[in-house]
């Protein structure tokens, strides 16, 4: 009589399991991410005057410019955010605070208040 190998069958269950888990979840992950994330620099202008440039390369977006007519607390140098990882909003930006984010699928949905006026960044706004 045949002796049963229940242990070699599980294992072998288990290790396809996984294997079909990994594969399934970096395919997942990679159409959640291909497009990339939004990316704003906050900058100041040499008199000043601040501005945001909002750049999404994936959805054909570069080098949109808003200029602020009223100037934010802060102003000091050039800095650069991606919005690429999830984050419990309102927190801290540069020039306000960003108010509303969702990174579930990029570029996603990203919403700034600055100096009292909101910007919206979204795919399909």
């Amino acid at each position: 009589m045949k002796r049963d190998h229940f242990l070699r069958h599980l294992l072998a269950a288990l290790l396809l399991a996984l294997t079909g888990y990994a594969l399934v979840f970096q395919i997942i992950e990679h159409r959640r991410t291909r497009q990339g994330p939004w990316v704003v620099t906050f900058t100041s202008f040499s008199n000043g005057t601040p501005s945001l440039i909002f750049d999404q390369e994936a959805l054909g977006i570069t080098n949109v410019q808003v200029v602020l007519d009223e100037a934010p607390p802060q102003t000091n140098g050039v800095k650069t955010v991606r919005f690429a990882q999830a984050r419990t909003p309102p927190f801290p930006t540069p020039f306000g605070r960003c108010v509303f984010l969702n990174t579930t699928s990029l570029p996603g949905t990203v919403v700034l208040e600055v100096v009292g006026t909101k910007f919206n960044c979204c795919r399909v706004c």
